[in-house]
């Protein structure tokens, strides 16, 4: 009986012993995989910033430098693994081309994620995107957008513009086609606007901010004067419908009362 009582023990304590030891590996591994996805992350975002540092520059030179970095950091993963199918690298891309003038080639970027962020916007995916900082002491990026450039100027420093990356891209693809088409582009125009209002509720703040705001109303004035459409649906409304995020905090408040 001794004898088997011990063999069963050392097996048993091997057996232990070699799941903890897999269990470590286990553990070792998800740190692994999950750090590395964060320092991949920080360095694409970083990397952006830089680029948005040497765009704000203006000379020839960092505006190569500036392109370069942004299509080194297109795809980004975020550590939890969710994938934003380049939808914000392809936006700071577009907004790049953008504010150099280069509409065509703006209206070309936009053009390969359009369907994905049609896809944001209709599964109520939207507050799960990037949002973008635009600090004030980076404001001459923005000399030929009068909306953007207001928007930025009037931002305190220790509070800059912020935005979501996917009403930034409806606004650059709507400046785009309109400065490029003429009529004919109309109706995406006209369709991108209200794909700019269904995404009005899927923001992450529970009150529609005052940049939202005002990019959408420039945004609308910009149709009416453009197309002489007497007439557009106002794009913030005054009443708004919760948000996920709300509703999770309403339900969470409720229970904790």
């Amino acid at each position: 009986m001794s004898r088997s009582f011990s063999s069963l023990t050392i097996i048993v304590a091997f057996s232990e012993s070699f799941s903890v030891r897999n269990n470590r590996r286990s553990i070792s591994y998800f740190y692994c995989k999950y750090f590395t996805g964060v320092i991949d992350a920080f360095q694409t975002v970083i990397r952006r910033q830089i680029a948005d540092y040497y765009h704000s520059l203006r000379t020839r030179y960092s505006r190569k430098k500036a392109e370069s970095l942004y299509r080194d950091s297109l795809s980004l993963i975020y550590p939890c693994g969710f994938n934003d199918r380049q939808i914000s690298g392809r936006v700071q891309l577009a907004l790049f081309y953008y504010l150099n003038g280069d509409f065509t080639i703006a209206l070309t970027e936009m053009n390969k994620i359009h369907p994905v962020i049609v896809d944001a916007i209709k599964n109520w995916k939207v507050d799960q995107y990037l949002q973008i900082s635009f600090p004030i002491w980076l404001k001459e990026r923005f000399t030929h957008d009068k909306c953007l450039s207001e928007l930025v100027s009037t931002s305190l420093m220790n509070h800059p513009f912020v935005m979501n990356v996917i009403i930034i891209g409806i606004y650059v693809m709507i400046q785009c086609i309109v400065r490029t088409l003429s009529q004919d582009g109309q109706d995406d125009v006209l369709r991108l606007y209200f794909l700019l209002k269904d995404s009005e509720d899927q923001l992450y703040t529970p009150m529609i901010s005052d940049e939202y705001q005002f990019i959408a109303h420039a945004i609308m004035n910009t149709i009416k004067e453009k197309y002489n459409i007497s007439y557009l649906p106002q794009p913030v409304q005054n009443i708004l419908i919760p948000t996920r995020m709300q509703a999770v905090k309403q339900y969470w408040d409720n229970r904790l009362k």
